[in-house]
């Protein structure tokens, strides 16, 4: 036997309501809307066409519960992106461990000693005339 058409099921000789149930239970979504939307008109109809909603209802939250084919490959790649941005950084983050003491260290211990020799920078040289001129500033702008 074909399978009926919602036409055929909601002709005034049909009042089977098994039938139609069991036809609900097996029809595909744009079948289900169709129900809706032609059954819903008639009042004797209309406990079946809820069952329509309902079935569609329940189509949606079982397609809900599986998860999209993007969200594990989206997963890997947001993964991917940290450790290779942990790689990039790494050269500025271990600057900061080196300017930081280590945790044994005492803070009353001595800092280490290098073999370097501290760099004097030598002094400006200014003439006795330009020292006197500006000492001769100074006196004359506190003078009354």
């Amino acid at each position: 036997m074909a399978r009926k058409t919602v036409k055929e099921l909601i002709a005034p000789d049909n009042v089977d309501v098994v039938e139609i149930r069991d036809w609900i239970t097996s029809a595909s979504i744009p079948e289900l809307k169709e129900f809706i939307h032609t059954a819903g008109r008639w009042t004797k109809y209309s406990i079946l066409s809820d069952r329509a909603r309902e079935e569609i209802a329940i189509r949606a939250a079982e397609a809900s519960e599986r998860t999209h084919w993007t969200v594990t490959p989206g997963f890997i790649v947001g993964v991917l992106a940290m450790v290779f941005a942990g790689i990039a950084a790494w050269p500025i983050v271990r600057e900061w461990f080196h300017s930081a003491p280590f945790a044994n260290t005492v803070y009353s211990s001595p800092p280490p000693q290098t073999n370097l020799a501290p760099v004097i920078l030598p002094a400006p040289k200014t003439s006795a005339s330009q020292v006197r001129d500006s000492t001769s500033l100074i006196i004359k702008s506190n003078s009354p």
